[in-house]
């Protein structure tokens, strides 16, 4: 009997199978050896050059597989990638600090972070590690579901899109800590970003799922004003709530309904960074982006998820608190343009003369980024404006960070608005930022001896002419002929002394017919001798 043939190939014989590539320029950097003063280093022109021109960006974490229930391990490195760019930052040995352009990129909603599975995965790794969570999120899962592409993690839907990957699972559950990382975990970094930001691309470039559903009636699937701000999207089956990830609701009618919900209105809250609340005796907080535009819980709050814009001094609903901050009139407050509109296409400049007057008032944390925007360091957040900027130092979401801030707290602030500046809450002393004094108080000009003898005089003679008129009123009656009263002239610097004695001459008789004495052209005459005086 002849031997049986061995069918299958052998691992030699196996045709090797051909892998998409990231063929661009890879920047990997340690940010323990970034100096904390500049914050500069390779990449940070190309971070500032999607900033500036409101383009997307591929973000992703990567950290060390927890690999037993009481593990938690921070973010290792962290990822941004374009078509030709990955900028790989190691965070390994700096725990939670990250640059100020780095927070800035994560920080600007213009700019789109492209990632996947940010909710499932990255969210709670970034706020372990950072304490913060970043804006302007787009998660690539959303994105794909609105294009009708199925597909679980990057690389089925890399798949989808006919494009392969390699993602070796091998390296993935590697260690990310150690010193000297090794080409297979930078190059599956790189990709993992990189292909997260190309296939948002392709993504974009399909169109919708269509709307198809022949049981339906016109108009069943019409979104009502406000529905879309507070998280209901229309698909393909009904109207979902992706706040609650609810639906599909066919029937509009249970729409209402479900806004209503606590269910609904506390994911809404956590969405917007909204806490408190939940009883009457317990106050809400509102997210940092609010507080830096003014918006604020009112002392009497009738309804419970009521605002008050401090800049406008208007109630607002939760629903339209983002279409009020998006105003041209409510920006034109918070940037002080409502009495100098000539300003108001000139943001730089607007933003160096406001930062001038308040630079001696702020924090030594809150640095300036260029070209016009400071950043909070403690929280951290970013203002376009110096107002903004008050807004959040004075903020409670601030005021806890900083009560909390290790490894020396920092004093909780408040502003006051009699004396138009920051103040410690506990002692009440001026916030003044290192190298900057406090702005001297306007004084009055001194006088002269000889402008102070003749004010007194002056004084005196006014007293006078009260005291004689009060007199005269009260007199009775008399039929003796009237005496006219004498005009004094205009007094002079060198002659105000001798006014008082002639304004009492004056005085001596002179009664009107009915009494009383012209005293007003006696007193007005005494302020003109005070001011010449003066002058």
């Amino acid at each position: 009997m002849p031997p049986r043939l061995n069918t299958r190939l052998t691992t030699a014989s196996r045709p090797k199978e051909e892998y998409n590539k990231f063929q661009g320029r890879r920047i990997l950097v340690d940010l323990a050896a970034v100096n904390d003063q500049s914050g500069r280093f390779e990449g940070t022109d190309w971070l500032e050059s999607k900033i500036n021109a409101k383009q997307s960006i591929g973000f992703h974490l990567i950290w060390t597989l927890d690999r037993s229930q009481g593990e938690n391990h921070p973010v290792a490195m962290v990822c941004f990638a374009d078509n030709n760019t990955v900028l790989l930052l190691r965070t390994h040995r700096t725990e939670n600090w990250l640059p100020p352009i780095v927070i800035r990129v994560l920080q600007t909603q213009s700019c789109t972070k492209v990632t996947i599975d940010w909710e499932k995965h990255s969210k709670g790794k970034m706020d372990n590690t950072f304490h913060w969570q970043p804006l302007g999120m787009e998660d690539l899962a959303d994105v794909s579901r609105k294009k009708g592409v199925n597909g679980i993690g990057l690389k089925q839907l890399a798949r989808a899109l006919e494009v392969n990957i390699k993602k070796d699972a091998s390296v993935e559950r590697s260690d990310w800590t150690v010193d000297n990382i090794t080409e297979d975990q930078l190059e599956y970094a790189a990709e993992e970003v990189y292909f997260t930001y190309v296939l948002h691309d392709r993504l974009l470039a399909m169109v919708d799922i269509e709307l198809e559903n022949p049981h339906m009636e016109d108009g069943l699937l019409a979104m009502a004003p406000g529905w879309e701000d507070q998280g209901i999207r229309r698909r393909h089956d009904g109207l979902h709530c992706d706040v609650c990830c609810v639906g599909p609701m066919s029937d509009p009618k249970n729409v209402p309904e479900h806004l209503k919900a606590k269910k609904h209105i506390r994911n809404i809250k956590v969405l917007l960074g909204i806490t408190g609340g939940e009883d009457d005796n317990t106050p809400l907080e509102i997210a940092d982006d609010w507080v830096m535009n003014g918006i604020e819980v009112p002392e009497k709050n009738n309804h419970k998820y009521e605002f008050i814009c401090k800049h406008c001094d208007t109630l607002l609903q939760m629903g339209n608190v983002k279409a009020h901050i998006a105003s041209k009139r409510h920006k034109r407050l918070v940037d002080g343009l409502i009495d100098d509109p000539s300003q108001e296409h000139n943001p730089l400049s607007r933003f160096k003369e406001q930062l001038l007057v308040r630079i001696w008032n702020l924090p030594d944390y809150v640095k300036v980024l260029e070209p016009s925007s400071l950043i909070c360091e403690i929280c951290p957040v970013t203002a376009d404006s110096v107002q903004q900027m008050l807004n959040h130092l004075a903020g409670n979401n601030h005021r806890k960070k900083c009560f909390a801030h290790k490894p020396t707290p920092q004093p909780e602030l408040i502003f006051v608005k009699e004396r138009d500046r920051l103040e410690d809450l506990l002692s009440g002393a001026p916030i003044i930022r290192t190298g900057h004094q406090a702005p001297k108080k306007k004084r009055e000009p001194a006088l002269s001896t000889a402008a102070k003898t003749a004010t007194t005089a002056a004084t005196t003679a006014t007293t006078a002419a009260t005291t004689a008129a009060t007199a005269a009123a009260k007199a009775p009656m008399t039929s003796a002929p009237t005496r006219p009263v004498p005009v004094a002239a205009t007094p002079t610097a060198g002659d105000s002394a001798q006014t008082a004695p002639a304004l009492a001459t004056v005085l001596e008789g002179g009664q009107s017919p009915s009494g009383k004495i012209n005293a007003t052209a006696t007193t007005a005459a005494a302020a003109t001798a005070t001011t010449s005086a003066v002058s």
